[in-house]
This record gives structure tokens, sequence and C-alpha cells, in this order.
């Protein structure tokens, strides 16, 4: 019988804590000070996906047993895939509020968009953007709008664009999906990228309120924190007996 080592989980769980106790935070000052509800926002919904996403992933790797797992954890895989998708949600939507309609105009029937929002973004999607009302957006068309529109770091579109790309294989079940690399490897990379996503998302999310002259988080570097929980995983071996 394998385990994940319990201590790794922890410090997990207590990053993810630590950011999401600033973001409430946050929400209760702008609240008390501005009478403003960030946790209503769409910046803020976007950023409890991958948070979710990430408590889903801790309580999945609490009780599994590696050695059993033959698809080579599936469940992480899917998460942190829409994760991503998420996140390009977010940064689209910080970099130019117009994508707000856009996103609106792909999930409500009958939304009548704006034409000049049209305009600005059909240059980044396959097809007749038109036809955005009919379908959703994919997860490639807002990597584009990402890194040609709104000027997206190309080693956080790579990087992204790589682990979205292997992890389309487990959107629907497969039985064929395997990878080459081994356990420890594989599980390191995924939770790295589960952190990543948040602590980008919690920037995000900051810079956002930070636009609206709002009350925000100028007090700490969560990367500091980060660079800690990186470290910390690569040095320790996750899977015993």
């Amino acid at each position: 019988m394998s385990y994940i080592h319990p201590m790794v989980l922890d410090t997990i769980n207590s990053y993810k804590t630590f950011l999401e106790q600033n973001i409430n935070n946050l929400i209760n000052l702008n609240l008390n000070t501005a009478n403003w509800n960030i946790s209503s926002t769409a910046e803020y919904k976007l950023f409890s996906i991958i948070a979710e996403n990430v408590r889903m992933d801790l309580n999945y790797l609490l009780v599994l047993n590696p050695h059993y797992d033959m698809l080579r954890f599936p469940a992480l895989k899917r998460n942190i895939r829409i994760s991503i998708e998420a996140y390009y949600d977010l940064f689209n939507l910080v970099q130019d509020r117009s994508y707000f309609e856009l996103l609106q105009y792909q999930s409500i029937k009958g939304y009548i968009i704006n034409p000049n929002t049209l305009n600005k973004y059909k240059a980044f999607v396959k097809g007749k953007i038109s036809n955005i009302n009919k379908r959703p957006l994919t997860i490639s068309e807002k990597a584009n709008i990402a890194k040609n529109k709104n000027n997206l770091r190309l080693d956080i579109y790579d990087y992204f664009k790589d682990i979205a790309t292997k992890s389309n294989s487990y959107i629907h079940p497969d039985i064929f999906v395997t990878d080459s690399c081994d356990r420890e490897t594989l599980l390191k990379s995924l939770i790295i990228c589960d952190c990543q996503l948040l602590v980008y998302a919690f920037e995000l999310l900051n810079n956002f309120v930070q636009m609206q002259n709002a009350p925000y988080i100028s007090t700490i570097n969560p990367y500091v924190e980060y660079n800690k929980l990186y470290n910390y995983i690569m040095s320790v071996y996750w899977i015993y007996l």
C-alpha cells in the first residue's frame, strides 16, 4: 500500500489557505470601506474555480494509492485542464473588460453583443466570430487571445499549452491514454502546476482590484511563499510504502 507523503499535502494546503485568507481579508476590507462585494465579480468566480480545483486535487491525493492508479492521475489532469482555461479567462478579463461581453455572448442564448467587440476578437477565433453564440470558445482560442491580443508572457503560454494539450485526452474516457514518465515526476509536475495556477490567479485578482482604485493587497509577495513551497516539493520523495 502506498500513499502520498502527508506533510507535502499539508504544506500545499497551508499555502492554498494562506492565499485564500488574504483574498477573504481583501473582500472584507472592500465591503467595509467601499461597500464593494468582490465575491460577486466574474474575476473572483474564476479565481474560485481554480482554488476549488486545487482543493479537490488535494482531497484526491489524500486517499490515492499511486501504485493502483493505472491511468496516471486522470482526475488531476481534468481539473488542471479546467483551471488552465479559467486562468485564460481571468487573464483576458483583467487585461480587457470587453472580454466579459464575449463570455456573455458565448453563454447566453440571444445575447446581443456590440459589433465593435466582435471585430476586436475576430482575428483570434477560428471560423466565424458570430458562431461563438452557438458554441463555446475553445481553450486554444482563449489562449490565442491571451498571447496574441493581451500579451501573455510566452513562457507561461508555452507551459500551460503543453500541459493543457496533454490533459485534453482526459476530458473524455480513454483507457488507452498513458504517460511515459514515472509517477514521482508526473505527480510533482501536476501539483506544481496546480500551485502556479493558484498564485497566478491570486495576482490577477489582486491586480484587478487595484485597477478599480480600491484597497488591495500590498504587504505580501505570494511568490516568496510559492518559491519556498516549490523547493520543498522538489526536495522530498512523495511516495512511501
